[in-house]
């Protein structure tokens, strides 16, 4: 079940944020005064890293989400922030994409799709390791 509808984000790998940081502190002379938006160059949807896994994702509205948030214990602080993140996905409002990533690491960053996947499979067979 999702409460992300068709929603995407424009998401980066940790590691690709790292290196970028990495490029910005090498030379900050040539990026003194420069903005980065440091989004992906590609989206990632519930649907994409289901389809990968071969799952079959079920809708559900924010209403239900809501609830079943509320009835699975979630302390109620927590609740606004929670539908507030499901919210602006679905709506689109992390889809926005930009080259400012790919410019400061020199190359395309890692497959969001990929990334998803790893964090999923993860989450579901215990603690990740990161490769070096």
């Amino acid at each position: 079940m999702s409460p992300l509808g068709d929603g995407a984000v424009a998401a980066v790998a940790r590691r690709d944020l790292a290196r970028a940081a990495t490029s910005v502190l090498r030379d900050p002379g040539g990026h003194e005064g420069r903005v980065y938006e440091l989004v992906g160059n590609r989206t990632v949807s519930v649907a994409d890293v289901a389809g990968r896994l071969g799952w079959e994702v079920r809708d559900i509205s924010l209403g239900d989400y809501r609830q079943l948030l509320a009835g699975g214990g979630m302390p109620a602080f927590r609740l606004p922030l929670m539908l507030s993140i499901a919210s602006v996905i679905r709506h689109g409002f992390l889809a926005g994409t930009g080259g400012d990533l790919p410019r400061l690491l020199d190359g395309d960053p890692m497959d969001p799709l990929s990334a998803a996947v790893k964090a999923v499979v993860g989450h579901r067979s215990g603690p990740e390791i990161e490769e070096n």
